[in-house]
């Protein structure tokens, strides 16, 4: 029999969220009606059974604000468009989220709906407005069409996807604890390097041993896109790039640049990633360069800092978490003889590799459940599942 093409309006009520105003208690305390936000979703899954928030009957009653039912498919269309989830129990949402509601289920089955709409974030996307926000009218999400099958042919795709995906879902679950567990292998033997110090080794301050350049950002009249001049990095996990103008004399006075292969540490939002400078560059204030001295081994160093990261802290009252040229300069390090620091260096870079390279296949292996969960939508909801 052939597949009908639906628009989701056909088929659905759908439903805008919305907040009852914060500041008012009556609408929130000793709440009992499920109000669901995106939170919901990373706390407990796609598959709602609770809320971590509840507003008031009178918040229901005298707000602009539906209880869904049992069997609600809800979408987000703001912020982080395309998510999805499935109602186990009655609910309101916020206004990111519409709640489909089926209106005859003997037409659509609501299991069917919810894979359907785990497919629809690239087409959301595609057909939002963009303000400073990507977002998707309640008109243009009730426009987008659904192939809509008899229901036991629904059921049956429903039962080959239930299938497929708990067995997916139980090998990425293995690959993620052999992704972790290759991970911490390196990440065990590297704190015990410097928990179970050898004979002979010293304690020594950063800064009697290396030099600490704390960055600064150059106003932004020095900056270009054309790649010429200094490349300029700021800080965060992933050190972004810039450049800038060519310093004028009075410029070379306020900016901080970093040599090749000084040891780099992100020192605000967040403390504590590190990476090596791979050539000279300015600095920005979310960065810090530390240069290796004489009497240890910028490696060494790198590796210590890796250790310690989860220790660093930023400064208490601080708008950003951050930490200072003096706090990096008084962190202590033990330090064994530099002949000993190659040795240990060696060790650490043999596990390293090793770690990585199951890290890698781990990684694809988890790329790989993913492209064929994608793969198996896909050939749902174009009629090529056999049952």
């Amino acid at each position: 029999m052939a597949w009908e093409v639906k628009k989701l309006g056909d088929v659905c009520e759908i439903f805008n969220g919305s907040t009852p105003l914060k500041s008012n208690k009556e609408y929130w305390d000793n709440g009992t009606i499920n109000w669901f936000t995106i939170k919901d979703i990373r706390s407990q899954g796609r598959n709602i059974k609770s809320t971590e928030q509840k507003i008031t009957s009178k918040a229901l009653n005298e707000c602009s604000i539906k209880l869904l039912p049992i069997n609600t498919v809800l979408i987000c269309c703001t912020a982080s468009v395309g998510e999805w989830a499935f109602t186990e129990i009655e609910v309101t949402t916020n206004q990111q989220f519409n709640g489909m509601v089926i209106k005859n289920k003997n037409q659509l089955f609501p299991k069917y709906l919810y894979y359907f709409s785990s497919t629809l974030k690239d087409k959301l996307i595609s057909v939002s407005g963009k303000t400073t926000i990507d977002f998707v009218s309640m008109t243009k999400l009730k426009q987008i069409s659904i192939p809509v099958p008899p229901l036991l042919i629904q059921k049956q795709i429903v039962s080959i996807l239930d299938e497929a995906f708990e067995k997916i879902s139980k090998a990425k679950e293995n690959s993620e604890k052999n992704l972790k567990n290759a991970k911490e292998v390196f990440e065990s033997y590297l704190q015990n390097v410097f928990e179970n110090k050898g004979e002979g080794w010293e304690e020594k301050k950063l800064k009697n041993i290396c030099d600490v350049i704390a960055g600064q950002s150059p106003e932004g009249k020095y900056y270009n896109k054309d790649g010429n001049g200094l490349p300029f990095y700021q800080g965060k996990k992933e050190f972004t790039e810039k450049y800038i103008g060519k310093p004028t004399t009075w410029t070379t006075k306020t900016t901080k640049e970093a040599e090749a292969n000084d040891v780099l540490m992100s020192v605000r939002a967040p403390v504590g990633p590190i990476n090596f400078s791979t050539q000279k560059i300015c600095i920005g204030r979310g960065l810090a360069a530390i240069r290796t001295g004489e009497y240890i081994d910028k490696e060494f160093l790198f590796n210590f800092l890796l250790n310690i990261q989860k220790e660093l802290v930023g400064n208490n009252g601080a708008v950003f978490n951050s930490i200072n040229k003096t706090q990096i300069e008084n962190i202590k390090i033990s330090l064994p003889s530099k002949f000993e620091q190659i040795k240990i260096l060696s060790k650490l870079n043999l596990i390293s590799q090793k770690s990585k390279k199951l890290s890698e296949i781990y990684s694809r292996k988890l790329s790989s459940l993913e492209e064929l969960k994608q793969s198996i939508l896909q050939k749902a909801f174009n009629g090529e599942l056999t049952c």
